[in-house]
Order: C-alpha cells, then structure tokens, then sequence
C-alpha cells in the first residue's frame, strides 16, 4: 500500500473486510441451501417425514423422494379437480343471475351488476366486515328487495362467494413458478 493516501487505505480495508464477511455469508448460505436439499430429498441421502414418503409412494411407486416434484403432482391433481367444480359454480352463479335479471327491468339489471360487483369486492379485498362496504351493499339491496326476495338476494351472495373462491383458489393453484407442466 505504498503510495496510497489515508483515505485509500481506510476504503481498501472496509472493502477487505466487507468482502471477508459477504464470502462468509455465501458460504454459510450455501451450506443452508445443501443441507435443505439433502434434508427434503432422498435423492441425496436425506431422511423425509414417513408421512410424505407414503404420499410420494401413492404417486410414484418406484422414485425417491424429491420434494418439488411431489408439491408439482399434488398442485396438478387438485387443479385438475378444481377445474370442473370452478366451470359447474360458474355456470351455475351465470344462470342464477340471467333468471333474476329476467325478473327486472333494464334499470334494476344495471342495479343488480353493480350489486354483484360490490359484493365481489368486498370479497375479495376481504372487506365483508367494513361499514362501508356493506353500506354500499345494502343502498343496492334496498333498491332490489322491491323486485326480489331476500332469499334470492342471499343465494345470489352465497353462489357468488363460492365461485369465488373457487376461482381464487384454482389461480393460485396455476401461478408461476408454482405450476410446471
């Protein structure tokens, strides 16, 4: 370091050092990433629940044990089956709204579809409990009870709501990198 100011001496330490720290975090984090793979697949040795092990036998009779590939059947199997249940709920909430609309003028379906989106949102912003919310719900719901029953408008939320769900539950099944086909 001969030739260097203080200043270039003090940066040329901090950045030694800072570097002697980061190599030792690499390292360790490395070891943790091993060590999690070697622990969660008997492809390299290590020891699974007998639990998951009896779930990866029921899938795959002849393979070892490898986490990611399980988690990927399993999310594939319950996507295949939420699939049709999502398509049955939809088209059942899309017949049940057509038959209320039927039942109302074309100023009372503008209402019902601003019902319907309000309900959504509370639902899925996970607001059903704010005053708000549901003050706005009930404006629309005090216009419909003149041309629908109460428990019209309750299945409508309940078929609503499990549709959702449902949706909810299939999207999230199917985002990446999560599902890979």
């Amino acid at each position: 370091m001969p030739g260097w100011t203080e200043g270039e001496k003090t940066a040329f330490k901090t950045l030694f050092i800072l570097g002697g720290i980061f190599g030792i975090i690499a390292l360790f984090t490395g070891l943790e990433h091993n060590y999690l793979l070697e622990t969660t697949s008997t492809l390299y040795g290590g020891v699974v629940d007998p639990e998951l092990m009896e779930l990866n036998e029921i899938l795959y009779v002849d393979k070892k044990f490898y986490f990611p590939e399980l988690k990927r059947e399993i999310i594939k199997l319950k996507s295949n089956e939420l699939g049709p249940h999502l398509k049955t709920s939809q088209t059942r909430l899309t017949q049940f709204i057509a038959e209320l609309q039927n039942k109302v003028n074309n100023d009372l379906k503008v209402i019902i579809d601003l019902y319907l989106q309000a309900h959504a949102q509370m639902i899925t912003q996970k607001k059903e409990n704010d005053t708000f919310a549901r003050s706005h719900l009930t404006n629309y719901e005090n216009i419909l009870l003149n041309h629908l029953t109460q428990g019209e408008l309750e299945t409508l939320r309940a078929q609503q709501k499990d549709t959702l769900a449902l949706e909810q539950h299939f999207n999230y099944l199917n985002r990446k990198p999560y599902f890979l086909s």
